[in-house]
């Protein structure tokens, strides 16, 4: 038997069952709760962990067995791609909207960051949650922190990632808070009826 490295993309804990997908491979073997070597005290979910296994032949078709759960991750180029073009498309969105569009350079700024934010969680929501952070998530806290809180607040309960987690949820809310407070102290004016049509005011 030869051991492959994998991803568990699907697990029912009522059935004890789940399914593993093979790096660099469109395939998947099923594989028993009981064949996980090295669960120790993780009762959880065991669904986006990345795993060791051997492969058997069964009268079923071929099975995952001897499975080791790991810390080593995939590397994603997918992840790098968006890592290094998202500063790229933030400062051309904001471009666009400001010169082209001839919206206010603030105005251009927040529903860039805001879009590039929700646009990530989508990309990340398409893959298999994993254990670890994913380069695209430091990305999208990043922005988030950036002033991209809103778009990814509201992304958490639309598209299944990460953020919905409650801590996520809350740190998003909090950096909203924080945004609005940091805005008011360097310019009380900012949130008068008169600066926000000069935001919104094309230009």
């Amino acid at each position: 038997m030869a051991s492959f490295l994998g991803q568990i993309t699907s697990h029912d804990q009522t059935l004890r069952v789940g399914i593993i997908k093979a790096a660099d491979s469109p395939h998947s073997l099923m594989f028993m709760e009981g064949d996980v070597s090295n669960r120790g005290e993780h009762n959880g979910s065991l669904q986006g962990r990345l795993v060791f296994f051997d492969v058997v032949q069964t009268n079923n078709g071929p099975t995952a067995v001897n499975i080791r759960l790991t810390k080593k991750r995939f590397f994603r180029p997918g992840d790098w791609l968006v890592v290094c073009l998202a500063p790229l498309t933030l400062l051309a969105a904001t471009y666009v909207l400001q010169i082209e569009l001839r919206c206010s350079l603030l105005l251009s700024y927040i529903i860039s960051v805001n879009l590039l934010c929700f646009i990530i969680i989508a990309l990340l929501g398409r893959s298999p949650l994993t254990f670890k952070t994913r380069p695209a998530e430091l990305l999208l806290f990043l922005l988030s922190m950036a002033g991209g809180a809103a778009s990814s607040l509201l992304a958490s309960y639309l598209i299944p990632s990460k953020m919905r987690s409650d801590t996520a949820r809350f740190a998003m809310f909090a950096l909203i808070v924080i945004h609005l407070i940091t805005l008011y102290r360097l310019d009380p004016k900012i949130f008068s009826p008169e600066s926000i049509r000069t935001i919104l005011r094309n230009r």
